[in-house]
């Protein structure tokens, strides 16, 4: 029988993310969420981070992560990785593992299309069928925390400051969100009190200040959420937001990424003007509707 899916010890996290260093850039997803996550853990009363691998052994990289005690609903979010020599043995470990209730999970978020139809094969042996896709395929974006760093800011125009975002910010977030899903607004809020976030605020004439655009350092470890309100587009506000939020999540040894859906050309060219490389093949963000009997 093969060996289950069990609990990374916590101090093996970071050999864990070593090996998972090694295989950049195809890990990034469930690096920068075990990351992100580590930070969480410290300072997140209820938050439960399950980091899982075949029988515990950091050594491959290939695993499955699960965060529970944000998402609304009883909801839980994860990733998901295997490597292309363990992805049999991932797959089975996975359907024997009862540390996950797959049901709860609400979304499995930028899953590498070689590792979908495993994901696929997990979900529904697991009962949790149909599954839904949330966006499509999505390119994936990429750049390196030192080069993050060394950012050179846009200069900006006289009536426009960047700032942090602040709750009172976060109904304007999720009503622009074009994926929104008010289960994730719990997790939204948690971004902006704990994550990196940038806001382009604009000043109009009455000298008046209004939020214009906005960026995260989103749950699964991306540069997320980058958005601009349709009465501000076209002003290079996008831009501002997506080099500020790389410089400073690079400078706290993150590694950039984000994620674009394949026919959205303007958003690739604008990660591209700022030297993201691009992962081969495509992600795919994968919703879980359980089983009906």
């Amino acid at each position: 029988m093969a060996a289950p899916l069990k609990q990374v010890p916590w101090h093996n996290i970071p050999k864990l993310l070593q090996s998972l260093e090694k295989k950049l850039p195809e890990s990034i997803v469930v690096l920068q969420w075990i990351k992100t996550h580590m930070e969480w853990r410290e300072n997140t009363p209820g938050l439960d981070v399950k980091i899982l691998t075949v029988d515990g052994d950091w050594k491959d990289g290939s695993v499955a992560c699960v965060a529970d005690g944000i998402v609304g609903s009883n909801n839980m979010y994860g990733v998901i990785y295997a490597t292309a020599e363990k992805a049999e043995e991932f797959k089975s470990a996975a359907k024997s593992s009862k540390l996950v209730e797959w049901n709860r999970v609400k979304r499995l978020s930028s899953v590498l299309q070689r590792n979908t139809q495993m994901v696929v094969e997990i979900l529904e042996f697991q009962g949790c069928k149909p599954f839904n896709v949330v966006e499509g395929e999505c390119y994936l974006h990429y750049i390196s925390a030192e080069e993050a760093a060394q950012f050179k800011l846009p200069e900006l125009p006289e009536n426009v400051r960047v700032g942090p975002l602040e709750e009172q910010h976060l109904q304007i977030l999720c009503d622009n969100w074009r994926h929104y899903d008010p289960d994730y607004k719990p997790v939204n809020l948690h971004l902006i009190k704990r994550n990196a976030t940038v806001g382009v605020f604009e000043k109009n004439e009455q000298g008046e200040e209004m939020l214009a655009s906005m960026v995260l350092h989103c749950e699964y470890g991306a540069v997320g959420l980058l958005q601009t309100l349709p009465e501000h587009r076209r002003k290079g506000y996008a831009a501002i937001a997506l080099a500020h939020i790389s410089r400073i999540m690079g400078q706290k040894g993150f590694m950039p990424y984000g994620t674009v859906l394949t026919f959205n050309e303007m958003s690739s060219q604008l990660f591209k003007k700022f030297g993201f490389k691009q992962l081969e093949g495509v992600t795919t963000f994968i919703c879980i509707t359980p089983f009906k009997q």
